[in-house]
């Protein structure tokens, strides 16, 4: 006998975890691919026009998986190791890269301070930022998380401090899609992007991408990165809180569309994407170092952007593999459980006194 989903002809039941998996690949495919292009966009237009159009969802579902996954790791003591161990994957990064930095990347106006994340690594500080205030939002018992989020993320522009410092501009801009990916289950999102509504997204994604000249045109590029507040983008009063939430319109429809692209069934992105972290963490020592290394000046023909979208796809791959896993875990996802429990033995002692003051 046919399920009553075949007989009815609906699709087949979705493996969630699978969905974001295969998101999560995607998505750091084009994060490699946006960090990889930044050297030659001036002297091919387009390429900042694809730029462009990726900074609309990148970033925005990025958040939303990493909300998704974090469902059984947020609260209690596994969320504050997961803290902890983000926590000291920026601490050995942002040495590492800065140190980097220093000696042989220059990267133009970087400043070197552990307040400061170099490059990509915000987004390090601004996961420990969403943990911590999704917690908070739990232990408060707010039943709507989203909407405070977008609160805070419409507010924050206002304060008058550096986006920059902790990233904490970015940390409450993309706040509302981390606590999205936590509050608000895929299953949701599949009314929207399923069946015909998928070929219509689909189509959305399209006319966002050929929209992007003309946002570009008119600086919201700017506004989709998070990095600035409002006063930093030349923008006051009233008006830069409607922009900000025409940013997050913009930002919701084109995600839509673009996860209706995304594969559901189990392939080898699944496998892939359980492994995005070695890439985001990696994949800067490898583009910096080309810039360096001048290998960039070889890129003057269109010929040549194609063999470097090959070799960025290769090299996503590649860190993304399990042999990579192995030969790298040890400092980008360090034992930890010795310190965990030196934590632990120092808090009993600390707090022992007090006990046997009560008994």
């Amino acid at each position: 006998m046919h399920s009553q989903q075949e007989q009815g002809g609906h699709e087949p039941e979705v493996n969630y975890d699978t969905w974001m998996l295969n998101l999560r690949f995607v998505l750091i495919t084009l994060v490699f691919i946006a960090t990889g292009i930044e050297p030659v966009m001036e002297r091919f237009g387009l390429l900042g026009g694809l730029h462009a159009w990726i900074f609309i969802f990148h970033m925005p579902l990025f958040a939303y998986v990493t909300g998704y996954f974090s469902r059984n790791t947020l609260l209690g003591r596994s969320g504050l190791k997961v803290i902890v161990s983000i926590a000291v994957q920026y601490i050995i990064f942002q040495t590492l890269y800065s140190s980097l930095d220093v000696l042989f990347f220059h990267v133009p106006g970087q400043k070197h301070s552990f307040f400061i994340p170099y490059l990509m690594l915000w987004f390090l500080v601004a996961h420990i930022g969403w943990r911590c205030l999704v917690r908070l939002m739990c232990a408060l018992g707010i039943k709507h998380p989203v909407a405070v989020s977008l609160c805070l993320g419409v507010a924050a522009g206002y304060l008058g401090t550096d986006g920059s410092w902790l990233s904490f501009s970015r940390m409450f801009v993309f706040l509302p899609f981390f606590a999205a990916g936590y509050a608000v289950h895929p299953a949701k999102l599949l009314a929207f992007i399923s069946g015909k509504g998928r070929i219509i997204q689909a189509g959305i994604s399209l006319i966002v991408l050929a929209a992007v000249p003309a946002l570009m045109w008119h600086g919201t590029p700017d506004w989709l990165y998070g990095k600035f507040t409002y006063a930093e983008m030349g923008s006051f009063g009233p008006a830069a809180a409607m922009i900000r939430l025409g940013c997050y319109v913009l930002q919701i429809w084109a995600s839509l569309a673009v996860l209706a692209l995304i594969p559901r069934r189990q392939s080898i992105l699944t496998s892939l994407g359980s492994r995005t972290l070695y890439v985001f963490l990696l994949h800067g020592l490898f583009v910096r170092s080309a810039i360096s290394l001048g290998l960039y000046d070889f890129v003057q023909h269109t010929g040549d952007v194609v063999i470097l979208a090959a070799v960025i796809l290769i090299m996503t791959v590649a860190l993304s593999l399990p042999q990579t896993r192995q030969m790298t875990k040890w400092f980008i996802e360090p034992e930890l459980d010795s310190l965990y429990r030196l934590g632990y033995r120092l808090t009993i002692r600390r707090h022992r006194p007090r006990m046997l003051k009560k008994l």
